[in-house]
């Protein structure tokens, strides 16, 4: 028996009684059918679904359908049906024509696809796009694996402010060993020196924890403006560079000219801020470099003379000191070596010399330090500019204003060279300090934070309970959904955001079920609604959806989820049970896109549908049918 009802155009969305009835006389009771269709409506689809079912019902029964294409299914229908109807050994039923050709439908398992969807619901990092309204801050998840490294929500800026706070937007921020630290999990907090803005549009410098971020606050002690002249990424190391520079030089070490220093590590930030210092105050100075190109720079640079310069990865450079000094040493030493070169240079410490330790490597590790040297009348000091920062800001301040003028009037100038790293190559920056293989200083750029830039891309950890993000100033619409799947999305769209939702379903709010969900929404702040109506009745869903304008913001977002169970098998079944089945899910569905199509542009239109239409279910013919459309 070979069905050409639906050759040109759908029938069984809106059957009437009689011409239903004499279709489900011929599908139940033949054994063997081709249903042909030509086309892709939407309601072709409900064959699909009801055939499934009737051979689940129907031991022996073959019911086949055939898909043409609407260009070229005329042309080449009446053969491939030829062909369908003279193959008694092939097992499938449903056929599909592409250019002349037959397709069949299979269902398959795709590994790639389903750990996709298992790894959309884990919390995981990803490289995303963010902009200068993000709220993120540098972490990492695994102290000293830097592939770890990653931006999470920062939660610092949801507390009040203090009365000496200030909020400054990010544009850059340095990185140094500091860094590295804690990014093992020695010292808390990633980030240390930043340039941003004030909200009001202050260019401005400053010192801080915790800075690696697109926002933060700091105690305006510590904040200086910056002249339009100096760029972010220059401005961010003023503050550790040149205030550790200057106050260890100059306040602690109090050199003078005539004196001699050895800085280590010179081709660094804090480095080439002291050789600049040193030079000014008229010093003579003698440095470490770790490489031909380092030691290149400093020359070209700053002019040191060739045989002032040593080898800070080689101990033995002790000895090239007390040589080229004649075996007196050096009155003063700024230090960031640790194990054995940070032995070997307190040795080479003039009589009254002072030394200054800046690393912290030797102070986490609680290392030794000989006495013999304090024969001489020597003094040793550590210094950590953040024991200001956190217990003496005003000190701070002033230091930053000292040096501040010396840049402004050109005494002092920024490291040389200076990298910018973008912040989806965060990772990479980390690795390149830890291996000391940089000259000059690294800057994270935060382009977001500038007038000519919109987003940058970052390792974000986006959490699952973060994915959904929805507007509180819109109205979502469930169509159906007020039974336990409903529930739950609905609960699950109050939490992701969502502050106004809206019900459609027959019964409205009479329920206990509808009740007790609306008590429990509102109670989390969100305005919820239930109307009554028939989402499948064009009258009656317009109504409803009338009112709910007039009571809700636009509605932005659609779920339909309305459905209308009746089991008996389709031999059975009655022409008002077939429609009560069907008529939620084509129906249902036709209105929800007529009335929202055009004039009413969604940001989203779900359709929620069961697997039983794939596979067909006994005594659920019409709801098969329905899932299919």
């Amino acid at each position: 028996m070979v069905f050409l009802l639906e050759l040109k155009k759908p029938v069984l969305d809106n059957l009437g009684e009689k011409e239903y009835e004499v279709i489900k006389g011929f599908s139940t009771t033949f054994q063997r059918l081709l249903w042909v269709i030509c086309g892709d409506n939407p309601s072709f689809g409900i064959i699909d679904g009801l055939s499934r079912s009737i051979q689940s019902e129907i031991a022996g029964t073959k019911f086949q359908m055939l898909h043409l294409n609407a260009t070229t299914g005329m042309q080449y229908g009446p053969f491939l049906a030829g062909r369908i109807l003279s193959s008694e050994a092939t097992r499938d039923n449903e056929f599909h024509e592409r250019d002349g050709l037959l397709q069949v439908t299979r269902i398959y398992r795709s590994l790639a696809e389903n750990n996709a969807i298992k790894d959309h619901f884990k919390d995981r990092t990803r490289i995303t796009q963010i902009d200068s309204d993000a709220n993120l801050r540098l972490t990492i998840e695994r102290p000293g694996l830097l592939n770890t490294l990653k931006f999470i929500k920062d939660d610092r800026l949801a507390f009040s402010f203090a009365n000496y706070q200030v909020k400054i937007k990010i544009a850059a921020t340095g990185i140094n060993f500091r860094d590295i630290m804690a990014s093992m999990g020695l010292i808390p907090m990633l980030g240390n020196k930043i340039a941003g803005k004030f909200q009001i549009g202050n260019r401005v410098s400053f010192l801080g924890v915790g800075t690696h971020a697109t926002k933060v606050r700091v105690n305006h002690n510590i904040v200086v403006k910056i002249p339009d002249t100096i760029i972010f990424q220059k401005a961010i190391y003023i503050p550790v560079c040149y205030i550790t520079a200057y106050y260890t030089l100059v306040n602690l070490e109090r050199l003078s000219k005539g004196k001699s220093i050895l800085i280590h590590a010179t081709a660094g930030g804090v480095g080439q801020a002291a050789v600049q210092i040193a030079k000014y105050l008229g010093a003579t100075v003698y440095i470490t470099v770790g490489s031909e190109t380092k030691r290149k720079l400093l020359v070209s640079t700053y002019g040191i003379l060739k045989d002032h310069i040593f080898n800070s990865r080689d101990p033995n450079f002790a000895k090239g000191i007390m040589r080229v000094t004649k075996g007196r040493g050096v009155d003063y030493i700024l230090n960031s070596l640790s194990g054995k070169l940070f032995r070997a240079s307190w040795e080479v410490l003039a009589i009254f010399g002072t030394f200054v330790k800046i690393g912290l490597r030797n102070i986490f590790d609680n290392s030794r330090l000989e006495m013999r040297p304090f024969g001489k009348n020597t003094t040793f000091t550590f210094f950590n500019q953040f024991f200001l920062y956190e217990h003496n800001p005003a000190v701070l301040g002033q230091l930053f204003s000292q040096v501040f003028n010396l840049i402004f009037t050109g005494t002092l100038r920024a490291p040389n060279p200076l990298t910018v790293c973008q912040l989806d190559k965060v990772q990479d920056a980390f690795r390149t300090i830890q291996q000391g293989k940089y000259i000059g200083k690294l800057v994270l750029f935060f382009p977001a934070a500038d007038e000519n830039a919109t987003t940058t891309a970052a390792p974000v950890l986006r959490k699952t309970k973060d994915l959904l993000k929805l507007d509180p100033n819109v109205t979502y619409l469930f169509v159906g959904g007020l039974g336990g799947f409903g529930r739950s999305l609905a609960r699950q769209f109050v939490i992701s955001g969502a502050r106004n939702l809206a019900f459609l379903s027959k019964s409205g709010d009479g329920s206990p079920d509808a009740q007790a969900l609306i008590k429990k929404l509102s109670g989390r702040g969100a305005v919820v609604k239930a109307y009554r109506g028939n989402v499948a009745d064009r009258a009656s869903f317009k109504n409803a959806l009338d009112k709910l304008e007039s009571d809700f913001p636009p509605v932005k977002g659609v779920i339909q989820m309305a459905m209308a169970l009746r089991d008996i098998v389709f031999e059975k079944m009655s022409h008002e049970w077939w429609r009560t089945g069907l008529r939620p899910k084509v129906q249902g569905i036709w209105n929800l896109y007529e009335y929202f199509n055009k004039t009413r542009p969604l940001d989203f239109f779900i359709i929620y549908s069961s697997i039983l239409g794939l596979y067909g279910y006994p005594s659920q013919a019409q709801y098969s049918a329905g899932n299919i459309y």
